[in-house]
């Protein structure tokens, strides 16, 4: 019997073939990008913390710079550690030699440690350096970042109901479900200076 997976991948050879329920990172990272030109914001940089989710966000990214001249992305730093004191200080030193305006970071803990690291060298968020945080989980309480989030229960939902589906109708089709992620607006995004 085949079972649905919620944001996971089968090896790429792989000789059983299951449904899947996924979010569209891609889509959510054109929301993320929106929402930087609506204020302003072309020359974003980016930084992602290695998950199982950050090959399909960078790519979303890399699509939005390579496809469209509305964005300028000076760099994209891959595979940080939030917890890794050095490589956060280097994404600031890039952050504040490069000129940009704003960033797209993955996860929240990375942003929330740049966020802190750019505020002891006398920056803020969004004063300074706007910030959108995909796979936003932070609270408000903790750091006030905008967000791009799945939904917990659109995924479950998704996810529950392939299962029945795959219960009543085990010789159907492989299916795959994309869940679009929302964007939670917290104020850390804001017109360009």
């Amino acid at each position: 019997m085949r079972f649905s997976l919620p944001e996971s991948d089968l090896p790429l050879l792989s000789t059983h073939y299951v449904d899947s329920v996924r979010t569209n990172h891609p889509y959510g990272v054109r929301k993320a990008a929106v929402r930087f030109l609506q204020h302003g914001h072309t020359r974003v940089g980016a930084a992602f913390t290695d998950t199982p989710t950050s090959e399909l966000i960078q790519d979303g990214w890399k699509q939005i710079v390579t496809e469209s001249d509305a964005i300028e992305c000076p760099f994209t730093i891959t595979g940080i550690q939030p917890y890794n004191t050095r490589d956060v200080n280097q994404i600031v030193d890039t952050i504040l030699d490069s000129g940009v305006t704003a960033m797209l970071v993955h996860s929240d803990y990375l942003a929330i440690a740049i966020a802190q690291t750019l505020e002891r060298r006398g920056k803020r968020v969004p004063d300074d350096i706007s910030m959108i945080s995909v796979n936003g989980f932070a609270t408000p309480s903790s750091r006030p970042l905008t967000v791009l989030r799945s939904s917990d229960k659109d995924l479950a939902e998704a996810a529950i109901n392939l299962l029945i589906n795959r219960i009543q109708n085990p010789d159907s089709t492989t299916r795959h479900i994309y869940v679009d992620p929302t964007l939670t607006d917290r104020g850390s995004v804001i017109d360009k200076q």
